[in-house]
C-alpha cells in the first residue's frame, strides 16, 4: 500500500514538474515570438518611414525645381528675377518667354508638318528632335538674361569711355603743367642770358677803364 502510494505520488510529481517544464516553455517560446514579431515590426516601420521621407525629401525637391527653376532654360528664379525689370520676372519668364507648352506646340506643330515645306530654323529643330537631342533647346539662354549683359556692356563701354576722359583730361593737366614748367624754364634761361650779358659788360667797361 504505501509503495503505490509512493509511485502515485511520484507519478504526481512528475506531472507537476513536467506541466511546469511546458508552461515555462511555452512562456519562453511566446515572449522569444512576440520579440521577434516586435523587432520585425520595427525594421518594417523603419523602411517604411525612411521610404515616405525620401518620398517626401524628393517632393519637395521637385515642388522647389518647378517654383524655382526654368524647366527651358535651367536658370534659376534669383537670376532671372535679379536680371528682369518687371516685378514678377521669374512668373513671367515661364509664363511667356519659356512656356513649356509652347515648345510643346512647336514640336508637334513641325512632327505634323510635312518636311518638304520646312523651313530652315524648322529643319534644324526637326533633324535635332528626330536624334533626341536636345541642344536647340536655350539651356541657360534667355531674353532677360541677354538684355542684362547688354546693359553691362553698355555700362562697362560708358565706364570705359569715362575712364578715357578722364585719363585725357589728366593728360591735359600734365600738357598744361608742363608748358607752365618750360615757360618758367625759358624764363629762368632768359634771366641768366641777361645776367651773363650784364656781367660781361661790366668786365669790359672795367677793363676799358683800367687802360685809360
Amino acid at each position: 500500500f504505501f509503495f503505490f502510494n509512493d509511485t502515485a505520488t511520484t507519478e504526481i510529481y512528475t506531472e507537476q514538474i513536467v506541466g511546469s517544464v511546458r508552461c515555462v516553455q511555452e512562456t519562453v517560446d511566446n515572449l522569444y515570438n512576440l520579440l521577434i514579431m516586435i523587432i520585425m515590426m520595427n525594421i518594417v516601420s523603419g523602411i517604411i518611414i525612411d521610404t515616405f521621407g525620401q518620398l517626401r525629401e524628393n517632393t519637395k525637391k521637385y515642388d522647389y525645381d518647378v517654383d524655382n527653376i526654368c524647366f527651358m532654360c535651367g536658370l534659376d528664379r534669383e537670376t532671372i528675377d535679379k536680371a528682369s525689370d518687371t516685378k514678377n520676372g521669374f512668373s513671367y519668364h515661364v509664363r511667356v518667354d519659356h512656356n513649356v507648352y509652347n515648345y510643346l506646340f512647336y514640336i508637334a506643330y513641325i512632327m505634323n508638318k510635312a518636311k518638304t515645306e520646312f523651313t530652315g530654323i524648322e529643319s534644324y529643330v526637326w533633324e535635332k528632335i528626330d536624334k533626341k537631342d536636345i541642344s536647340w533647346f536655350p539651356i541657360y539662354k534667355a531674353l532677360v538674361i541677354k538684355n542684362l549683359q547688354e546693359k553691362e556692356e553698355s555700362h562697362q563701354i560708358v565706364n570705359s569711355i569715362e575712364k578715357v576722359r578722364a585719363e585725357q583730361e589728366d593728360l591735359i593737366n600734365f600738357a598744361k603743367n608742363l608748358q607752365e614748367n618750360i615757360n618758367q624754364l625759358e624764363e629762368v634761361a632768359q634771366q641768366l642770358v641777361r645776367l651773363d650779358k650784364g656781367s660781361k659788360s661790366r668786365n669790359s667797361s672795367a677793363l676799358d677803364l683800367k687802360d685809360f
